[in-house]
């Protein structure tokens, strides 16, 4: 008791609570007091380095660390790192899940022990690897460990890959892995940066660099986000190396004819190529606002060019209901049919006479329910230019 109220100040008054924790039976309150002011006596005398060699943690490698309180353990844990008793402290990390090692201590742990096993994967030295990295701490091992096993968010994947590159670190196929994440989640905020690091590697994957580029061509043209020219340019290698174009992923040749369609001029192969591409397009039926678009280029069919267009771009599974009326004649809505053209994109066309305006209304039906999705008007002659004036 008289030991308890002042601290233990010499060894033999360590020696006397060690004896009593072994030999007595006591109460848990005044037990756990005894530990913690023996332990705290054997922490400092560890951190003073009194003692070299295994004497100077001998207490605390053999005692029992369930007794302990998690700050307590938290304390030896980094205690044996700055001793270097790292198996120690890595297996106190495992048993008891201790989160909040100082980080630098952990950098010293961690990086010690991938070189021990020789960087082979092991996904709680991961965890641990990736904490030090998270902390903004990590060196060369770290980061070369975590490129070569690390799979996480798509988030934490590219900062890893970012700062290894930075720092001249191999990164084995991080950027493949990555990227493969990016394409299959849907995640894809970085994902032309990580192209641009996957296409200079010494080998890619074709099939990966298809991938990317049928993802690119599918958000040009479904959802109107933007591509560089070189997604273009891809495009069109491909579609003049294969002899059967026919064969060809159609998102590939509806992205690159409406890429076709936003340009002022067409010249030599490009415009045979478009020729080509509207020609396969027309023949599976697919008929697009921007043909017309087109018909500054290519050959367009008549009967396309001189009607009007209603466009909506839904999901694949979307079920539609049309509503038209043409002014100045019909005074009510009524219902008309929409035709899927390419998984979510309908499309109707309509003849329209000069001086007619037809306004529409899409509805999209959800269960029993139809929801207007989008309504506006299409007139007579629109988009035709004045040489080539519509016979209607």
């Amino acid at each position: 008791e008289a030991v308890l109220k002042k601290g233990v100040e010499k060894e033999e008054e360590a020696l006397l609570l060690e004896d009593t924790l072994s030999q007595l039976k006591l109460n848990p309150v005044f037990e756990k007091k005894l530990l913690y002011l023996v332990t705290e006596y054997y922490c400092k005398k560890a951190v003073s380095k009194e003692e070299e060699g295994e004497e100077r943690c001998a207490f605390l490698i053999q005692l029992d660390k369930d007794l302990l309180e998690p700050s307590m353990r938290r304390k030896i844990c980094e205690i044996f790192i700055d001793c270097n008793y790292l198996r120690e402290a890595y297996n106190m990390l495992l048993t008891y899940e201790i989160e909040d090692v100082d980080p630098e201590k952990l950098l010293k742990l961690c990086t010690r022990m991938i070189l021990q096993q020789l960087f082979d994967q092991d996904d709680r030295l991961l965890e641990l690897s990736w904490r030090v990295f998270e902390a903004g701490k990590a060196d060369s091992v770290i980061l070369d460990y975590l490129c070569e096993h690390f799979n996480g968010t798509t988030s934490q994947m590219y900062e890893i890959l970012i700062q290894a590159v930075g720092e001249h670190v191999e990164t084995y196929d991080l950027e493949e892995r990555l990227l493969a994440q990016m394409l299959f989640t849907g995640s894809c905020d970085q994902i032309d940066s990580v192209f641009d690091l996957y296409m200079k590697r010494k080998r890619t994957r074709e099939s990966m660099v298809k991938a990317y580029f049928t993802l690119k061509s599918a958000q040009y043209f479904l959802y109107d986000v933007p591509a560089d020219d070189e997604v273009f340019r891809y495009l069109e290698s491909m579609v003049y190396r294969t002899a059967e174009k026919e064969k060809l992923s159609t998102i590939y040749l509806l992205a690159l004819s409406r890429y076709y369609a936003g340009l002022e001029r067409l010249d030599g192969e490009r415009r045979t190529l478009c020729q080509k591409i509207v020609d396969i397009l027309l023949a599976d039926g697919m008929v697009f606002p921007y043909f017309k678009d087109l018909g500054r280029h290519v050959r367009i069919p008549e009967d396309i060019m001189d009607k009007a267009m209603i466009q909506y771009v839904g999901q694949k599974d979307s079920r539609v209901d049309l509503q038209i009326r043409i002014l100045p004649q019909e005074k009510e809505f009524h219902g008309d049919s929409m035709k899927r053209v390419y998984q979510g994109i309908f499309v109707r066309q309509k003849v329209l006479f000069d001086g007619e305006k037809l306004e529409y209304r899409v509805y999209e039906l959800k269960g029993e329910q139809k929801v207007l999705v989008t309504e506006g008007t299409v007139r007579g002659n629109q988009q035709v230019e004045e040489e080539k004036e519509s016979r209607f």
